[in-house]
């Protein structure tokens, strides 16, 4: 008498009601045809996983990525994007202020983000302190929790008219700019002129920004 597995029986039943559902002949057919496996997933109305478990099962050699040439390696295609592009302005021609990036040597514009394009819409300054020790100043409408993620404490938030929010974030930064992180070619492009050294008085920059905001509001 041999013993039963429920648990294999159980396995067995549902690859079966799969095959029945999603064929193995059409999915290997249609993969063999030149689609990619998303592609075949997608018309079978299966998942991804279920794909590559049939190709394997059935000793189908999979295609990596290296396999489907880019787009851009045909002359056609290269023909056609050169004439779209033709009369185009680059998106960094006329940027006054602009620098050269040592890194990668691709503009590096220091003025763009600092402008309030609108300074009636509601804004919120934050004061965080992060998982690396550091702290940090900066807006955002949705406040400390554009930050949520990397936040180990929010140590003050503020709102206001975006025109006071962003006034009072400059004149923090420069308030304790002796006490910011050097900037580096990493960290510029990760947008972290904002961190401050772990030494920074935080409850100086806090009385400082209350100074601040209590003056803004009463002029």
């Amino acid at each position: 008498m041999t013993n039963s597995n429920p648990l294999q029986e159980h396995n067995e039943r549902r690859r079966l009601e799969a095959e029945a559902k999603y064929p193995n002949d059409k999915i290997i057919e249609l993969y063999n045809s030149g689609l990619k496996i998303i592609e075949v997933a997608e018309i079978m109305g299966c998942g991804k996983v279920y794909v590559r478990k049939v190709l394997k099962r059935n000793n189908i050699t999979t295609r990596n990525r290296i396999f489907y040439s880019h787009p851009m390696d045909s002359e056609e295609a290269r023909r056609k994007k050169s004439e779209s592009e033709k009369g185009k302005t680059p998106w960094n021609k006329g940027l006054k202020g602009a620098q050269q990036s040592p890194r990668k040597g691709k503009p590096y514009p220091q003025s763009v983000g600092w402008v309030c394009k609108e300074p009636e819409r509601p804004d919120k300054l934050y004061f965080i302190k992060l998982h690396n020790g550091k702290y940090k100043v900066g807006r955002s409408y949705k406040g400390w929790l554009y930050r949520k993620k990397e936040t180990v404490e929010l140590l003050g938030e503020w709102s206001g008219k975006s025109i006071d929010i962003w006034n009072l974030e400059k004149k923090v930064l420069k308030e304790f700019s002796h006490y910011k992180s050097p900037l580096t070619e990493m960290s510029m492009g990760r947008g972290m002129t904002e961190h401050f050294l772990d030494t920074l008085p935080v409850q100086d920059v806090i009385s400082f920004i209350e100074k601040c905001s209590q003056s803004s509001h009463s002029s």
